[in-house]
Formats: structure tokens, sequence, C-alpha cells
């Protein structure tokens, strides 16, 4: 997969992202212990913003669950990451000022919606993945969707967070029958518990996923999955 998209200048997130995920819920489907019709999606950060066109797009998935689900595009959370990583002092205020401009410029070429070279847009991907990255809309897409959505989110996650990108999540979904939203205090982009503000030093530090975000996705889906409310 990685050969195949080097150097690529028509990747777009649906190559990234959606022809692997349906693959595998085509495969689920065939297994003889999974109930084809009671089949849940579930996406951690990008993969959470892409689970609502997944779910929409395909009538038999039963629900999605969204694990720090981003509602700011990706290029533009990069460039909020990098000011966060300065308000930490760990980099020189000069050099780490001049890697947030560059950022902030290639963003705004991705916005622009103009042919742009490669090298000048961030992560040195093409202009056609920005493209679709301005096109999924995950909240616009959760907001019309009809099926059950289970959001949970962590309090300490600086890449996804409670003030840029879950407010808007809960100003959409917050009041919708099928949705229901969590924030769990303590827990990082991983949802692994940890104190203080977190950093990228935390990936360094083994952890595991907090078991009470594990318990409340398995209870979620197990109501839904027999009929219960979505939203409780």
């Amino acid at each position: 997969m990685r050969k195949k998209f080097k150097n690529s200048t028509t990747i777009t997130v649906g190559d990234e992202y959606l022809d692997q995920a349906n693959d595998a819920i085509a495969q689920a489907r065939q297994h003889s212990e999974i109930d084809p019709e009671r089949i849940f999606i579930i996406g951690h950060s990008l993969g959470a913003a892409v689970a609502p066109y997944l779910a929409q797009t395909d009538e038999r998935i039963r629900g999605a669950v969204l694990l720090a689900a981003p509602s700011q595009p990706l290029h533009r959370a990069y460039v909020r990451q990098l000011r966060y990583f300065a308000s930490l002092d760990n980099e020189p205020v000069e050099a780490m000022q001049e890697l947030i401009a560059e950022a902030e410029q290639k963003a705004d070429a991705a916005d622009s919606g103009q042919v742009t070279a490669a090298k000048d847009l961030p992560f040195g991907l093409s202009a056609s993945y920005w493209d679709s990255i301005r096109e999924l809309d995950p909240v616009g897409t959760a907001q019309k969707l009809k099926k059950p959505m289970l959001l949970l989110q962590g309090s300490r996650d600086y890449q996804v967070t409670v003030e840029d990108d879950w407010v808007e999540w809960e100003r959409v979904l917050g009041n919708k029958d099928n949705a229901r939203l969590r924030v769990f205090e303590g827990l990082d982009h991983c949802f692994i518990k940890g104190e203080g503000l977190s950093t990228p030093a935390d990936y360094d530090v083994p952890g595991s996923v907090d078991i009470e975000v594990v318990d409340d996705i398995s209870r979620w889906i197990s109501d839904v999955g027999t009929g219960g409310s979505a939203s409780r």
C-alpha cells in the first residue's frame, strides 16, 4: 500500500481509508460468527472523521463509534499542534515560529483549491488529497446520519481537543436522539490515562486504552444492537 501511494499525484482520503475499510467490512460479513446486520464501525482520529461517511454510504452498517474525532481539517489541526508545542517551550522560539509560519502557508495553499505542487502543500501530499479532505465534512455528514453514533473524547488530548474540536460535535450532535457523547477526564489522544499537560513524550510511555472506554463502547454497542437507546 505504501509503495502504491508513494509519490502519487492522485491519492485521496478514500484511497487511504475507504477501500480498506470497505474490504474489512465485507470480510466481517462473511464471518460465520458475525451477524452481518449488526456490524458497527469504530474510527479513531482521522479514521473517526471518515466513519460517518462510511456509515452513510453502506446501509448495512448498524452504527458508528468515533474516538477523538476531529471537527477541524487535518492541516489546520497540525498548525494548532505546532502552536501548542511552542507553548511548551521545548523548541527554540525562532525556529518554531518559522515552522508555524511555513505550516500556515501550506495550509492556506491546501484550502485554496488551486493546483499547487505537492512540495508546497502540507506533508508533501498532492492537491488531490487536500481536495478530498475539504470535501469530507465529517460533522455535516454526521448531522444528517440517522444511524446510532457514540463519540468519545479524552480531556488531555492535544491533537484533537475539547476546546477546538469537541465543542463543534457537541453543538451539532448534543441534542440528537441517535448520538451519545462523552468526555473522559485525564485521557490523552490514545485514551490512555495520564497527568498534567499531554506532550509527544507520552507516546514513549507504555500504556493501554483505559478499561472504562472499552467497557463504555461494549455496553453501548450491546444496547444499541439489541434495540436500546443510542443516546444513553
